[in-house]
C-alpha cells in the first residue's frame, strides 16, 4: 500500500518517466540488454507493469488480508484499492502522448497540437465517467462483499449490499449482484465461490 501511496503522488511530476512506470516492466529497454525476461517467473502473480494496480490487488495484497483474517485490514485495503486506481486514472497508457513525447511534438502544427489536446482530454472525461459509473460501484460492492465473507457484521453488510443494488440498478452487474445477495443470503455463497476478480 505505502508504494502506491508514493506512486500516486509522484506520478504527475515524473514527466517523460510517466511512460516507463505505466509500461510493462519486461518490456523495458534494461530488462532486454539484462535478458532478466529470459529468467523472471512470470507465473508469481505480480504485476507486469508498475502502474498495475488492479493485478497487484487482485493478485499480492487482497488474498493477503483475505488469509490473515482481519476484517477492518481487508477493508481498509479495499479503501485503498479504490483510492489508488481512482489515482491510476490520471496515469497515461503507455505511448499516449505525454511526457518526452509531448516534449517532442512542441514544434507541431499548434492547431494540431490543440486538437490532440482537446481529444485526449475527451478521453480522459470519458474514462473517469466510465470509472464512476461502472468501475466504482463494482469495485464498491466487491469490498463490501468480502466484509461480509470474511468477517464484518451481518446486518450492516448486507444493508450496504443492498443499498449499493438499489442505486446501480442500471449497473452491467446488477443481476449478477442481485443472485449474490441472495446466495449470501441463503448461506449458499462461500469464500471460495468468490474469485476475487469481479462480478
Amino acid at each position: 500500500g505505502a508504494y502506491l501511496d508514493d506512486l500516486a503522488a509522484k506520478f504527475p511530476k515524473l514527466d517523460s518517466g510517466q511512460d516507463i512506470v505505466a509500461g510493462s516492466a519486461l518490456g523495458s529497454d534494461f530488462v532486454k540488454y539484462l535478458k532478466l525476461d529470459l529468467t523472471m517467473d512470470r507465473k508469481s502473480g505480480w504485476p507486469g507493469s508498475a502502474a498495475d494496480v488492479s493485478s497487484l490487488y487482485d493478485s499480492i495484497i487482497l488474498p493477503f488480508y483475505r488469509d490473515a483474517g482481519d476484517v477492518r485490514a481487508l477493508l481498509a485495503a479495499w479503501d485503498k484499492r479504490i483510492t489508488h486506481e481512482t489515482a491510476v486514472l490520471r496515469m497515461p497508457r503507455a505511448g499516449s502522448g505525454s511526457g518526452f513525447n509531448r516534449m517532442i511534438r512542441r514544434g507541431d502544427d499548434r492547431d494540431a497540437e490543440r486538437a490532440r489536446d482537446k481529444e485526449e482530454s475527451r478521453l480522459e472525461d470519458e474514462a473517469q465517467k466510465e470509472f464512476r459509473e461502472r468501475r466504482l460501484p463494482d469495485l464498491q460492492w466487491q469490498k463490501e462483499r468480502d466484509g461480509l465473507l470474511y468477517g464484518g457484521d451481518l446486518a450492516s453488510g448486507y444493508a450496504k449490499l443492498t443499498q449499493l443494488l438499489r442505486a446501480h440498478l442500471d449497473h452491467p452487474s446488477a443481476q449478477a449482484w442481485l443472485s449474490e445477495l441472495k446466495a449470501l443470503a441463503a448461506g449458499a455463497y462461500s469464500k471460495n465461490s468468490e474469485d476475487g476478480n469481479g462480478s
